[in-house]
């Protein structure tokens, strides 16, 4: 593990100075062929000892814990789990978000606290999953350990550079044709975000179905008070990152843009969901990420940025992603740090192979593949992005330069973003294939990534408005129904995003009989109703439509 040097800026300040920090997360441990893959791994430790089991085995937290998660249905939802026979009555299964995972430690005598990394024992494990599996023949269940993550890092001593990133990947043209949308929710599934950065907080996601602080489940989602988002690594609802590495991506895809501070991020324009998978000690379960892919997806995310990943299977972790491809969802990983052919030695979550996963490998300020710590593949790696030295966001009124394929990845993220935001029409696969189609090839990327490319920000934007099929889908959603009280009329209903989550319903306005009308008013959380008087012997036809041209059906009121 090498520790990552940091060169720090406050913002309202020209002083630099450094700070040594942990920051480039490609963290988790997966494989694709889970089963095969555990297997193997049982016939290589039955019988080890478990001073052997420490100098290579896989990492779990103390207490051996078990993963159990519920397999998708037929529509790529994932249930929750069913009370389980579990076989011992001093053990329960602990319920991680929505319900559709469980953890179960095989040590119950382990105190709580910070997460410490053992070997598992993956024999022992393996053994009681079997067991509980047979147990609850009618439950449509998976078990396997509850393997750790853990965040990359690569040396960085370089001096201060300038933002040459954006202007590779070709941005200033891109923002000639859009800035993005608030619209498209990126979800950056990492180490938290400090959301009240200056830079980024007026690009943050704000759940509006909560309210903040009253610790109840206003939205019904199982979680209480996900405001921000949720933290899935010390189960809260306080995303706040305590590392800055997640702050450091999120940064780059959307930092508040063109106001004459800080940096500038991809998407000028967007919606960023906080969703903490990793600690502060960038430790984190394949369950925390799992059940935080599924959260972001809940939540409407368009784009998921996992700048983490390692090299031992999930069944958990795959699911998530599946449910995540079925709901249209693109997901934006990077390649890895270990300077590897992940074509030979498999990496994921890149190497799932999964049609909506775009994987990124790094390019430095020459243009030229880095080759001092990118992981490649020709057939396994999508494209290529800057990553050596790139100027982001620390937590607090600070900047940092980061450097690795984690840096890489949020490039492409916020070019997806944008792209689904000019056409709302792409689906995953189109956007993957644009962005694909659109690079600047160069030759020391050729035989290790599959485009032999760099993105391209301009040509990947205006691809995607020239793929334009149909009008764009209307940005918001609006429900209205008509009631009457003697000569007072209300027109009331709800103002949805196109992913169904409540909007502001003050954004509204009624029109009756092609005009406005003399009305009150009430809107919030979603919600709007308007009273007005009816004329003696008047009928009205009455619609409610936002500032953005979408508008509710026709309702009558007599």
């Amino acid at each position: 593990m090498c520790v990552k040097g940091f060169r720090f800026t406050s913002i309202s300040s020209a002083c630099i100075f450094a700070r040594m920090k942990n920051i480039t997360a490609h963290a988790s441990s997966l494989r694709f062929d889970f089963y095969s893959t555990l297997v193997a791994a049982v016939a290589l430790f039955a019988g080890t000892s478990r001073e052997v089991l420490a100098q290579g085995a896989p990492m779990v937290i103390r207490g051996q814990e078990i993963l159990i998660s519920a397999n998708l249905d037929s529509r790529g939802e994932a249930p929750r789990i069913p009370p389980l026979a579990l076989g011992s009555t001093a053990q329960v299964m602990a319920s991680v978000g929505d319900g559709s995972l469980g953890t179960l430690a095989l040590d119950t005598s382990t105190p709580a606290g910070p997460i410490e990394a053992v070997p598992a024992n993956v024999n022992e494990i393996m053994a009681r999953c079997q067991q509980i599996i047979a147990r609850n023949p009618r439950a449509s269940i998976e078990c396997e350990p509850n393997f750790l993550s853990k965040k990359y890092a690569t040396p960085n001593d370089e001096y201060f550079p300038q933002m040459y990133n954006l202007k590779q990947i070709s941005a200033p043209r891109a923002w000639d044709i859009s800035t993005g949308s608030k619209d498209m929710v990126v979800a950056v599934v990492d180490t938290g975000i400090d959301y009240g950065h200056v830079e980024i907080a007026q690009n943050i996601f704000v759940n509006s179905g909560e309210t903040p602080g009253n610790r109840i489940d206003d939205d019904h989602n199982g979680l209480i008070d996900d405001y921000y988002g949720y933290d899935f690594a010390n189960r809260d609802s306080d995303p706040m990152d305590d590392d800055g590495h997640g702050t450091h991506v999120a940064g780059t895809i959307g930092a508040a843009s063109n106001n004459q501070v800080g940096v500038a991020g991809v998407a000028w324009n967007v919606s960023l969901l906080p969703v903490k998978v990793l600690g502060q000690n960038g430790w984190g379960t394949n369950s925390q990420i799992a059940a935080g892919i599924r959260y972001a997806v809940s939540r409407g995310a368009n784009v998921i940025n996992l700048s983490l990943g390692g090299d031992r299977p999930s069944a958990a972790f795959y699911k998530a992603l599946v449910q995540a491809m079925r709901k249209d969802v693109i997901v934006v990983v990077a390649a890895g740090n270990a300077k590897r052919n992940i074509d030979r030695t498999p990496d994921y979550p890149t190497s799932y192979g999964l049609d909506n996963i775009i994987s990124v490998a790094a390019t430095n300020a020459l243009d030229e593949f880095s080759a001092g710590y990118s992981n490649f593949g020709a057939n396994t790696v999508d494209v290529a992005a800057p990553g050596n030295d790139i100027l982001s966001l620390a937590p607090g009124p600070y900047l940092a330069i980061g450097t690795g394929t984690s840096m890489s990845a949020p490039h492409v993220s916020g070019v997806a973003a944008v792209m689904r935001a000019v056409n709302p029409t792409l689906s995953f696969a189109e956007t993957k294939t644009i962005v694909m189609n659109t690079v600047d090839q160069r030759p020391t990327l050729s035989g290790r990534v599959k485009t032999a490319g760099r993105i391209n920000f301009a040509r990947a934007l205006q691809g995607a408005v020239n793929n334009l099929r149909n009008p764009p889908a209307p940005a918001r959603i609006i429900s209205a129904s008509a009631s009457r009280s003697g000569t007072v009329a209300k027109i009331s209903g709800t103002v949805l995003s196109r992913y169904r989550l409540p909007l502001a319903g003050e954004w509204t306005n009624l029109i009756c009989n092609g005009q406005g009308v003399s009305k009150e008013k009430t809107g919030a959380g979603g919600y709007y109703e308007y009273r007005f008087n009816i004329a003696r012997g008047t009928s009205y036809s009455c619609y409610v439509e936002d500032d953005r041209g979408s508008r509710s059906g026709q309702v009558q009121v007599r």
